[in-house]
C-alpha cells in the first residue's frame, strides 16, 4: 500500500511559516494596533461613506450614491457581491493579515506558487518570492492607497502559474488553479491590470500552439486550449455582478459612445437626428 510522504510537503510548509513572518516583522506596527494611513482610501471612505452608512442601516446595497458628482451608480465606489464567495478564499491567501501585511503574505505566496509551478527548487522558490515581494514599486502603491492593483498584481503570478501547469503539466489540476486564481483576479476589479495579465496569457498560448504545430501534437494542444477557455468563462461567470455592472456603467461614461456631433471635417454624425 502506497504512503503519502509527508516530508514533501516540508519546504512547503517552511515557506508559509517563513512568510508570515516576513510580514508581520516587516509591517510589525500592525501588532500594535496601528494603520498605515493610505491618500486613496481616505479618499474613498469620504466618497463611500454614504453608501456604507446605508448599508448598515438597512441591510441592503444601495447601488446609488449622492456624494459624488452629483449622484451616480455605485458600481464603482462600493458594492458588495455577497454571492462571490471567491473573497473569503481571498483572505486566506492575505493570510487573514491586517492590511498592509496581508499584502506582503499575497505577494510572497503568488510568486512562490508561480515559481514551484515552473518546477523551481522550493528553496530557490523562497529567495525568488522574496525578491520579487520586496519590489520597490509594490510598498509605493500600498502607500499611496492603491489597494486594488496591490491584489491584482499580487493574483498575477497565481494566474500565470495555473496556465502554465495546464499547458505544460497536470491539464486538469492547471485548469482548476487557472480557473480559481483568474476569479480571484478578476474579483480584485482592477481591469488595467487584469488587460496587461490577458495580454501576456494569449502571448504565451500563442507560443504554445507554434510549439505544438511544430512537434505535431496540436491534437493534445487544443485539448488544453479547451479546458483553458471553459476555466476562463467559469472564472468570469462568479464575477458576472461586477463585470455586467462595469461594462454596463462604462458606457455613460468617457469610454462609452462619442458625444460628438461633427465629423473632423465639419459634416454631421451619422447618428445625428435633425427634426
Amino acid at each position: 500500500m502506497n504512503t503519502f510522504d509527508w516530508k514533501k510537503l516540508l519546504p512547503a510548509g517552511a515557506a508559509i511559516v517563513l512568510f508570515y513572518l516576513l510580514s508581520l516583522a516587516y509591517f510589525s506596527p500592525v501588532l500594535e494596533g496601528k494603520r498605515l494611513v493610505q491618500g486613496d482610501k481616505r479618499n474613498w471612505q469620504g466618497m463611500a461613506q454614504e453608501v456604507i452608512e446605508h448599508r448598515d442601516a438597512y441591510g441592503e446595497e444601495p447601488l446609488w450614491t449622492g456624494s459624488m458628482f452629483s449622484g451616480m451608480p455605485a458600481y464603482q465606489v462600493s458594492v458588495q457581491w455577497s454571492a462571490n464567495l471567491l473573497h473569503h478564499v481571498d483572505r486566506l491567501f492575505h493570510g487573514f493579515l491586517p492590511r498592509p501585511a496581508g499584502f506582503l503574505f499575497l505577494y510572497l505566496v503568488g510568486m512562490f506558487i508561480l515559481l514551484r509551478c515552473l518546477r523551481v527548487d522550493p528553496w530557490l522558490s523562497v529567495v525568488g518570492a522574496v525578491a520579487f515581494a520586496f519590489s520597490s514599486y509594490f510598498f509605493i502603491i500600498l502607500e499611496a492607497g492603491h489597494n486594488s492593483k496591490a491584489n491584482a498584481i499580487g493574483y498575477m503570478p497565481m494566474v500565470l502559474g495555473g496556465f502554465y501547469l495546464l499547458y505544460r503539466g497536470e491539464k486538469l489540476l492547471g485548469a482548476a488553479l487557472f480557473a480559481l486564481f483568474l476569479g480571484l483576479e478578476i474579483s480584485m476589479n482592477h481591469v488595467q491590470i487584469t488587460y496587461y495579465l490577458g495580454i501576456v496569457l494569449v502571448l504565451f498560448a500563442l507560443a504554445e500552439g507554434v510549439r505544438a504545430f511544430r512537434e505535431k501534437a496540436l491534437g493534445g494542444f487544443v485539448q488544453r486550449s479547451l479546458l483553458g477557455l471553459a476555466a476562463v468563462v467559469l472564472a468570469a461567470s462568479c464575477n458576472l455582478g461586477l463585470l455586467w455592472s462595469t461594462w454596463e456603467y462604462g458606457q455613460y461614461t468617457t469610454r462609452g459612445k462619442s458625444e460628438l456631433t461633427i465629423r473632423p471635417d465639419g459634416s454631421p454624425a451619422d447618428d445625428i437626428r435633425t427634426e
